[in-house]
Parts: structure tokens; C-alpha cells; sequence
């Protein structure tokens, strides 16, 4: 009777065995496409940073090119005027506070991909883990069995 029930024990244990490595599969699949997402999300990061970079040069060229009251000399003739007046151009510019808006939205991104990828990771940890002691546990039940055939 105890040969019939280890028997029955190999069968679940089987059963178990032959859904995981499919179960991994997917998991580490899942994983690998949440890290090509943090990838593009901090691709576009970098991509918003180049476009506020443009954007403030840009400004910065049309403040230089300023001129005072309609004569050769720059309107604004040192540093920190042109500076100033930069910021400033950049607070009124619909287009800066639109990248600034998108920059803050694609750190974010990142931020969720890198836990969802992070979670993703765990996840396969866990059931390699899992894998690894029902792995033990099947070795455990074979050595039972082998003892329950010899004793018999």
C-alpha cells in the first residue's frame, strides 16, 4: 500500500515538474521585455534632455542676437543679463514647458519600468527557487521509493 501511494506521489510530482520550466520560460521572457522597456524609456529620456538642450540654446542665440534699441550693440552685453533673459524666455515658451512636462513624464516611465522589470526579475528568482526544491523534493521521493522496491 505504501509502494502504491509513493506511486501516486511520483505521478503528482511529475505533473508539477513538467508545468514549470514553462512557467520559468514565460517568466524570464516577461523579464527580458520589461528590460528592453527601462532601455527605451531612458531612450527617451535622453531624447526629451537633447530637445530642452536645443531648445535653450536656440533661445540663447536669439537672445544674443538681440540688439539695443536698434543699434550694433547686444541688448543684453554681459553674462548673467543674457542669462537672465534666457530663463526668462524659456518660462514663457509654450514649447520649453511642453518638453519640460514630457522629460518629467519619461523619468517616470523609467522609473515604473525599472520596478515593473525589478518585480519581473524577483519573480523569476522565486520560481527557479521553487524549481530547485521541488527538485529536491522529487530526488527525496525517488530515494523512498528505491528503499520501499529494495525492501520489498
Amino acid at each position: 500500500m505504501q509502494f502504491d501511494t509513493k506511486l501516486a506521489e511520483i505521478g503528482a510530482l511529475k505533473a508539477k515538474l513538467l508545468t514549470m520550466p514553462r512557467g520559468l520560460y514565460e517568466a524570464r521572457e516577461a523579464a527580458r521585455e520589461a528590460r528592453g522597456r527601462v532601455g527605451e524609456a531612458k531612450k527617451r529620456v535622453v531624447d526629451v534632455k537633447v530637445e530642452i538642450e536645443d531648445g535653450k540654446l536656440e533661445t540663447l542665440l536669439l537672445v544674443s542676437a538681440e540688439r539695443a534699441n536698434g543699434s550694433d550693440k547686444p541688448r543684453y552685453s554681459n553674462e548673467a543679463a543674457r542669462n537672465a533673459a534666457v530663463a526668462d524666455a524659456l518660462a514663457k515658451s509654450s514649447a520649453h514647458q511642453e518638453r519640460v512636462k514630457r522629460l518629467a513624464g519619461a523619468e517616470a516611465d523609467v522609473v515604473n519600468a525599472e520596478l515593473c522589470a525589478g518585480q519581473l526579475d524577483n519573480d523569476v528568482k522565486r520560481l527557479e527557487d521553487e524549481q530547485r526544491e521541488w527538485r529536491a523534493v522529487v530526488d527525496l521521493t525517488v530515494a523512498e521509493v528505491t528503499l520501499l522496491v529494495h525492501g520489498r
